[in-house]
């Protein structure tokens, strides 16, 4: 079974807790984590400049280590 990448972002938010911490990159899948994980905006960190995400999320992840 195939899921869309909307399908399986959906799955995903379904599954994180209250803690989690999301970082999305460009484009559409930014559109569809904020349609998909509604729940989730303001723990969701979305990015606009392309090549950030990585330092971002190791720096949240250093930098808050029970999240």
């Amino acid at each position: 079974m195939s899921y869309s990448r909307f399908e399986a972002m959906e799955l995903l938010g379904k599954r994180l807790t209250d803690d989690a911490l999301v970082i999305l990159s460009l484009g559409g899948a930014v559109d569809e984590w904020y349609n998909a994980a509604p729940h989730m905006r303001e723990a969701s960190l979305f990015q606009q400049q392309l090549g950030c995400v990585s330092g971002e999320a190791f720096g949240l992840a250093v930098g808050l280590p029970h999240r």
